[in-house]
């Protein structure tokens, strides 16, 4: 009788150990995207909040001269316990934030910027440029410029290898993985009008065919806003993603020696 007890409670530990042990798991991994999440939020406001109040450079930060919406795209990878030596697959988190506060020098006009950051790139658009028929000051009064999409393409090759050394001094086990990998990110925008007054139809539909014929584009068609094909690379321990990062192998080693 006492080894079936033992039995039984062998088997409902091992059960129940491997129940606890999976929604420990889930748990983790919830809290872990949760707190990117809320990171890459308050990252994205501090951003857009650091343009704000530095534009334009070229005044030695002397701003605040620029409203910004700022879009901000990151990938992780999670650790994986089911892929051995290779970390997760890749995960893609992004936030926007808007500051649509700014406070030129007395007789400039604010700017209206729109910048995007993918990873550890950053790609700021000037809408000035953009709309150069009309004064800065009227730039968010009849038209705005919003995204439509944030596509990517993923590209990853993997290769681990294990080997066994062994010498008269001990045993030395090697186990190694090389990591390439390349993402290309397509930002796609539209603009989109914005008639201040009160008008009919017609004669809205009238201001917006101008409006178009003004800047060369129709509204509400997505067109490609910034492509930007970026390469895996490691520093402090970390993975991120830039365009200036050589398309090579991260590598990741360890090795373990036991003595005779």
């Amino acid at each position: 009788m006492k080894h079936t007890r033992t039995g039984q409670a062998v088997v409902e530990l091992a059960i129940f150990g491997a129940i606890i042990l999976f929604v420990v798991g889930v748990l983790l991994n919830y809290m872990q995207q949760a707190n990117d999440d809320q990171h890459i939020q308050m990252e994205a406001f501090r951003r857009a909040l650091a343009y704000a109040g530095i534009y334009p450079v070229f005044d030695f930060g002397r701003g605040a001269g620029a409203s910004v919406d700022f879009t901000l795209v990151r990938d992780r990878k999670y650790a994986g316990v089911s892929g051995n030596f290779k970390k997760g697959e890749g995960t893609r988190l992004s936030a926007d934030a808007s500051v649509y506060w700014a406070v030129p020098k007395v007789g400039l006009p604010s700017d209206n910027l729109r910048v995007y950051r993918v990873n550890e790139d950053e790609n700021p658009i000037n809408l000035a440029t953009l709309f150069g028929f009309l004064s800065r000051n009227d730039i968010g009064k009849y038209i705005s410029f919003g995204t439509k999409s944030i596509g990517s393409i993923r590209q990853t090759d993997f290769l681990e290898a294990r080997a066994k050394q062994e010498n008269p001094l001990g045993i030395a086990n090697v186990r190694r993985s090389a990591s390439r990998e390349a993402i290309t990110t397509t930002i796609k925008s539209a603009f989109m009008p914005r008639i201040p007054i009160e008008t009919d139809d017609e004669l809205t539909l009238a201001l917006i065919q101008w409006l178009e014929g003004e800047i060369g584009q129709f509204f509400y068609i997505a067109i490609t806003d910034w492509e930007v094909t970026q390469h895996l690379f490691q520093k402090d321990g970390k993975y991120s993603y830039s365009w200036l990062a050589p398309d090579a192998d991260v590598v990741r080693g360890r090795t373990w020696e036991t003595p005779h």
